[in-house]
């Protein structure tokens, strides 16, 4: 019966660490040593969808490296391969120190050779055996492939939704919580509470009259919003509002955004007090208090109504993002990097480039991961922006699955939360 022996690992201080096939007695040839140094897959081929057919794409497997365990003898790719691909005629190139063999499905040794098309659709054996026969180094070579498309995103259905006879407006997430706004058919303000899939208490809200939930943001451990009338309402619970007491007579307040340092909104002075400019955009960190903000263009530009996200930018520093619709109906996206205390920005507009910002009344923006994603309770397309809102281009793999014009959403961890009307769905991104 042909005997096989099985290698083991030494560490060489200054040649790295090797594979040494043994024999029964420990004794070690000099020459001997076998083992699998590189494991490179060939030209791989997927189908792809194309209308209603199927088209046969080719890729490179060497960008999927194979990452080799030579104590366990284990091989498999670190990155998954892309759906679809064919795994039962697959190219391998190997380096090896010895004679390279495999095994197939029903358990003969094969000579390997480059151009071998082996089926990696099960884990494989290969051996090594040393140019002197002394002994045997074996694998199991394993190819993974991504069970979904990526960036595909797979939507359920949460057991529980807001009351069936509330209208959503808005949500946010708050500490790991998401907070769900929604009014009832005399406009009454609720709030409920969503932690992973429970719902908590919903309770109304006291000193909200008026409230404008789409400029509703989170700032400074406090909820704050703006009213009909441009009063600034604040809470620590989101049930209970106040109105903060401005230090400028006459100032109105029109939140549009806020991040950790700051809140930003359009202030205009119906008093046009002396030495204070009636309109203007400005930074608050007490909601009081209203600094003027440097803009590179003009009020013109800033839009009536909008959309904003805070989020950590190029080179760690933090950004905040406006986007939304102007007085004369363009759309606009301004940008503020606060770590370097920059004027506001303004990306883009309509007629700059071809993927604008796609404001419609109701639209939200949220940050998920590395991209903005643009949603609006009237359209099941959504926009994703992958250079931090400068262009926007419709996700065809992102297509939400209810649409409501009271329309919210919100990201809660690796989840993208949205809401409409009574109902409420997740979903989570294949990376």
């Amino acid at each position: 019966m042909k005997r096989y022996f099985l290698c083991s690992v030494l560490l060489l201080t200054l040649v790295g660490l090797v594979v040494s096939c043994k024999s029964d007695d420990t004794t070690e040839a000099p020459n001997s040593y076998c083992y699998i140094s590189s494991f490179t897959l060939g030209t791989l081929t997927r189908t792809v969808p194309n209308g209603d057919e199927t088209t046969t794409v080719s890729y490179n497997g060497s960008y999927y490296p194979m990452s080799i365990d030579q104590r366990a003898g284990i091989i498999t790719n670190r990155i998954p391969l892309l759906t679809n691909t064919d795994l039962s005629s697959v190219t391998a190139s190997i380096s090896a120190r010895g004679v390279v063999t495999y095994f197939t499905a029903d358990g003969t040794e094969t000579a390997y050779s480059s151009s071998a098309r082996i089926d990696f659709t099960q884990p494989v054996h290969f051996r090594v055996t040393a140019t002197d026969l002394s002994g045997s180094r074996d694998y199991i070579v394993t190819v993974v492939m991504r069970e979904k498309e990526e960036g595909s995103y797979d939507w359920e259905p949460l057991t529980t939704g807001v009351a069936a006879d509330r209208e959503v407006k808005r949500a946010l997430t708050v500490d790991e919580t998401t907070i769900v706004w929604s009014t009832d058919a005399t406009g009454n303000l609720y709030r409920s509470t969503l932690q992973d899939q429970t719902w908590g208490d919903e309770n109304a809200c006291t000193g909200a009259t008026g409230a404008m939930l789409e400029t509703l943001q989170t700032y400074n451990g406090q909820l704050w919003m703006s009213t009909t009338d441009s009063k600034l309402l604040t809470s620590a619970d989101g049930i209970a509002w106040t109105t903060v007491a401005q230090a400028q007579d006459g100032d109105r307040i029109t939140l549009m955004g806020a991040s950790k340092t700051a809140l930003y909104a359009h202030v205009k002075n119906i008093l046009k007090v002396d030495g204070i400019i009636p309109d203007r955009l400005a930074s608050s960190q007490d909601g009081q208090q209203w600094t003027t903000e440097t803009m590179e263009k003009d009020l013109a530009f800033l839009p009536i109504a909008s959309a904003s996200v805070s989020f950590q930018g190029p080179t760690n520093s933090q950004w905040v993002i406006i986007g939304g619709v102007t007085a004369s109906g363009d759309n606009v996206v301004w940008k503020k990097d606060e770590t370097y205390d920059e004027a506001w920005t303004l990306m883009g507009q309509t007629g700059d480039h071809p993927y604008v910002f796609p404001w419609q009344t109701g639209t939200v923006i949220v940050r998920y991961h590395d991209m903005l994603i643009a949603m609006n309770g009237n359209d099941e397309n959504a926009y994703v922006s992958h250079d931090n809102g400068i262009t926007w281009k419709k996700d065809e793999q992102l297509q939400l699955p209810l649409t409501d014009p009271h329309f919210a959403a919100t990201v809660q961890g690796d989840y993208i939360y949205i809401f409409g009307g009574s109902q409420a769905q997740r979903a989570h991104i294949n990376l």
